[in-house]
């Protein structure tokens, strides 16, 4: 064997050395490396906790329509848009937003009479005919002074608004409070964890790892639309705004030294 050869064969051996040592070094890494993450996964204590926060609502949003019925579609259509322009009116003129009004539904229903022919003999049958139509247009607006809630809808039937049927009260900014919330869950939930380390004779590491859930149970969601329409139009509603409450569920994991 020259010493070319010599060489060559020298490296090849050096070459394949360096693999097999690099391929127990992975294999020996990964093992330690599972031996610790078990180590640690099975050296861990959870705990969870409850923080509530309970909340006066500081937005109103009502939903209402106006519903207007004739023979004719393009009349219908006429009344019904003034009665709603009257109606928005209103509304910014005891200080809603115009952002804040938004149409919702627009549904125009023709009305049929299937017995237009009959007189009085059943067994003819008739093909059904429209005789009218019924327009229902519904908006949602949002109050946010609270004050003025039971006043507007005390007014809006005197203001082209027929039918009111539903309120509901709720937070506008659910940031604060659920912020307000975990604080007290993950305090409620270290001082937990305190408790259950001392009663088990442990001492606790570092949390490594935090989980979190949240709830939101608003005030009331109630239909007024037939107390609504029968008050007078200078007569505010006796509107019981309640109160929201904002759950936040937490879940810490710490070490166990």
């Amino acid at each position: 064997m020259n010493k070319e050869d010599a060489k060559d064969s020298a490296l090849r051996t050096l070459s394949l050395f360096l693999l097999v040592a690099s391929l127990v070094g992975l294999v020996w890494g990964w093992s330690i490396y599972k031996k610790t993450a078990n180590s640690v996964a099975n050296n861990t204590m959870s705990v969870s906790a409850e923080g509530e926060v309970v909340v006066k609502p500081d937005l109103a949003i009502l939903d209402f329509s106006v519903v207007t019925q004739g023979q004719y579609a393009s009349s219908v259509q006429k009344i019904n848009d003034e009665k709603m322009v009257m109606a928005i009116e209103y509304l910014k003129t005891s200080g809603v937003d115009e952002k804040d009004i938004k149409t919702i539904s627009y549904a125009l229903n023709p009305q049929y009479n299937y017995s237009w022919c009959n007189n009085g003999n059943s067994d003819i049958y008739c093909p059904a005919k429209i005789v009218s139509y019924i327009l229902t247009q519904g908006v949602e607006v949002k109050i946010r002074d609270m004050a003025k809630v039971g006043e507007i809808m005390g007014n809006l039937p005197d203001k082209g608004a027929n039918e009111i049927s539903s309120i509901n009260f709720t937070i506008d900014d659910l940031d604060v409070p659920k912020i307000e919330a975990r604080k007290k869950a993950i305090e409620k939930a270290g001082n937990k964890a305190l408790l259950m380390a001392e009663a088990a004779g442990v001492k606790l590491g570092h949390v490594v790892n935090i989980s979190e859930g949240s709830s939101y149970t608003p005030a009331g969601y109630s239909n007024y639309a037939k107390q609504i329409s029968l008050r007078a139009a200078d007569e505010s509603s006796p509107i019981q705004v309640g109160s929201n409450e904002i759950t936040v569920n937490v879940t810490l994991t710490y070490e166990i030294k």
